[in-house]
């Protein structure tokens, strides 16, 4: 009984908190001097009032899903927000301006900054606002188990804890990192607090003189302006003074939730604090013009008091809403293939259809940095070793060449180039041409299908013959090499040759992958999002990649950055799969089946289809571009739907 209490406390003092956080974002000075000093302090101090003195991968997972989940999800809702916000109410539909919103929040989403915008000598000029508070708690959480767990003595692991806390308070004046790292080693010692709090049962001893006096010191503190401690940006009024006064502020405002226990509606509020945040969070981002627009057509102005009661009601009906809808995530399984590889395959091939379309350069960047390394990875992740070559080598030669001869038959008939010429460049599939070849035309998207053929055939032939694993991977990573001097030489070869050679690296690190359950290892470990976005961001930032044109940059970094963003899509659709409805996962799942019926049908009709819609909607807007991206993968699905059909009932009459 005494356990249920205490937590009805800890509810009531999160949902105080919580409406002291939509209270301190209204911009006003005053409020701020007072709220400041404690919403964010008491947050920290009741996660370490419940927080548990261990660290393993499983414990580490679970604090990963429940705070970047909803992060993730809010960000994922502000993109689409903020496109709306374009269309609707800006009246912008220009695919340049569309996808330059889309490519600037990815940005911040991963940056996930409260209010710095600069890291380093890059200014992103903009931020992801509230729901900083989620990855840096992860990152408290961490430091303070850390502590915990291989800090024994108490005084030790407290004067560690403030040294860390003042180093990332330090740190923080000359560098800013991603995912406000700093922000949360330096909240830290104040998880340590709430947990040695639990442990010595110290807040059920708080009495009514100890209320006073903390009260007291509060406005002091208040007098004194020692209340400016900005958890977001690790920077405080004073180190010492003002990290007593928040210490006193959070203590009488737990005295007070103790005495308020009952107030269910607190208490609601607090035990959704993560969803109320993260409604916020998204409010703040995109909502404001929405409200204003709303409260001027009934005379209000959108400040003051009025604001803060249309921030609260929004957030406690979506919050609530959130809540009603809520399902149990549940593994589904739709057939003997793996769903999350044909979920990922089908942003994949939408994605590659987008980057064909005038978008912004950013976004472009961002696909080609990995969408067709990822093919390949993925096509590399389904090997098996060991199977019988001729008859796995006959199967490979099936499945590339007989959709080929089909996109060859109606590529002599849709084509308007001369017999002669088309055989040729069928003949030779050229992607593009540069030293040789040059009287060859490209043969557009296609070019994927013979690559990945000699891809899969190359790198079965090596497995096969080469024993050992050392000499595969040598092998591997000469003829990787090879296919880029050959890029840089000009020698652009049919069938692809060159890129299929530099290609063998994701394909080896994809059945790699798959052969020593690496996948599995990053499933287990979430957190790892951390470790692995940062390096395909930066391989990004170096110039990133583009192999129908020979552009591989650095090859280190382009192949590691390429393979983490491989993981970090396989990670995501897995969670998808797990969490969709059955109808939508379907869907997905179809299209990604459908990848290459979709890839013949955009190099076959994307300019048809283009002329149809030209009629009514107008190019490089969002309405066209749209309705192009899904008619061709609507037609690629319906298409490789009816194949398989037709399979399927020769086989069974067979």
């Amino acid at each position: 009984m005494e356990q249920k209490k205490r937590l009805l406390w800890l509810d009531v003092a999160k949902g105080f908190c919580m409406l002291s956080v939509i209270a301190g974002h209204l911009s006003n000075t005053p409020v701020n001097r007072v709220v400041f000093a404690y919403h964010l302090t008491v947050f920290f101090i009741l996660s370490g009032y419940t927080l548990k003195a261990e660290l393993t991968t499983e414990s580490l997972g679970k604090r990963f899903r429940s705070l970047m989940i909803p992060y993730f999800i809010t960000c994922a809702g502000i993109v689409v927000m903020d496109v709306v916000n374009l269309v609707v109410l800006d009246d912008i539909t220009a695919m340049g301006t569309i996808t330059k919103s889309v490519a600037k929040n990815l940005l911040i989403s991963f940056m996930a900054s409260g209010t710095r915008t600069n890291f380093g000598t890059i200014e992103i000029g903009s931020m992801i606002g509230a729901i900083w508070f989620l990855p840096a708690m992860f990152f408290a959480v961490v430091t303070a188990q850390l502590l915990l767990t291989k800090v024994p003595d108490q005084r030790n692991r407290y004067l560690i804890g403030c040294l860390l806390s003042v180093l990332s308070h330090i740190s923080a004046q000359f560098l800013w990192l991603p995912f406000s790292i700093q922000a949360g080693i330096f909240v830290a010692p104040f998880l340590l607090l709430g947990y040695d709090l639990r442990r010595c049962n110290l807040l059920e001893k708080i009495r009514l003189p100890h209320f006073i006096l903390c009260l007291s010191v509060f406005l002091v503190g208040i007098v004194g302006g020692l209340t400016k401690i900005y958890f977001v940006t690790t920077t405080v009024s004073d180190l010492i003074l003002s990290t007593v006064v928040t210490l006193c502020a959070a203590g009488a405002v737990i005295y007070l939730a103790k005495k308020a226990e009952k107030c269910s509606f607190l208490g609601w509020i607090g035990r959704n604090s993560i969803y109320f945040l993260c409604v916020h969070a998204f409010d703040m981002a995109v909502m404001s013009r929405w409200f204003r627009s709303g409260l001027q057509l009934l005379g209000l102005e959108y400040t003051g008091i009025v604001k803060f009661l249309v921030r609260l009601v929004f957030a406690l009906t979506v919050t609530a809403l959130l809540l009603w809808k809520k399902r149990p995530a549940k593994k589904q399984q739709l057939s003997q293939r793996n769903p999350a590889l044909d979920v990922a395959k089908g942003f994949l091939i939408a994605l590659m259809i987008l980057g064909h379309f005038t978008i912004d350069p950013s976004l472009r960047k961002i696909i080609y940095s990995f969408h067709m390394a990822a093919f390949i990875f993925y096509s590399g992740f389904c090997y098996r070793s060991g199977r019988p070559l001729g008859s796995y080598l006959l199967k490979i030669l099936r499945g590339a060449l007989i959709p080929y001869l089909v996109f060859g038959v109606f590529y002599v008939l849709l084509m308007d180039l001369g017999t002669q010429q088309e055989l040729k460049n069928l003949l030779l599939s050229m992607s593009f041409s540069r030293a040789v070849f040059k009287t060859v035309d490209s043969i557009g998207p296609v070019y994927f299908i013979l690559m990945l053929l000699l891809t899969k055939v190359i790198y079965t032939l090596l497995d096969k013959f080469l024993r050992r694993e050392v000499w595969l991977f040598g092998a591997v990573l000469m003829l990787s090499m090879a296919g880029v001097g050959l890029a840089k030489l000009g020698m652009w070869l049919p069938w692809s040759l060159d890129c299929a050679l530099y290609s063998l690296i994701f394909y080896y690190l994809g059945a790699k992958c798959k052969e020593y359950k690496f996948m599995d290892y990053f499933l287990r470990r979430p957190w790892t999002y951390f470790l692995l976005t940062p390096i395909w961001v930066y391989m990004i930032y170096q110039g990133g990649m583009e192999i129908a044109i020979r552009k591989y940059n650095h090859y280190g970094v382009v192949v590691i950055g390429a393979v983490c963003a491989c993981v970090l899509l396989y990670q995501l659709c897995v969670y998808l799969s797990e969490s969709l409805p059955r109808s939508m996962l379907r869907i997905l799942c179809s299209v990604g089946e459908s990848t290459l019926y979709i890839l013949i049908i955009h190099r076959l009709l994307n300019s048809r289809i283009n002329e149809f819609l030209c009629r009514w909607l107008t190019p490089g807007y969002l309405w066209h571009t749209a309705a192009m991206v899904t008619i061709q993968l609507l037609l690629g699905t319906l298409i490789a739907l009816a194949v398989g059909q037709t399979k399927k009932h020769f086989g069974n009459r067979l």
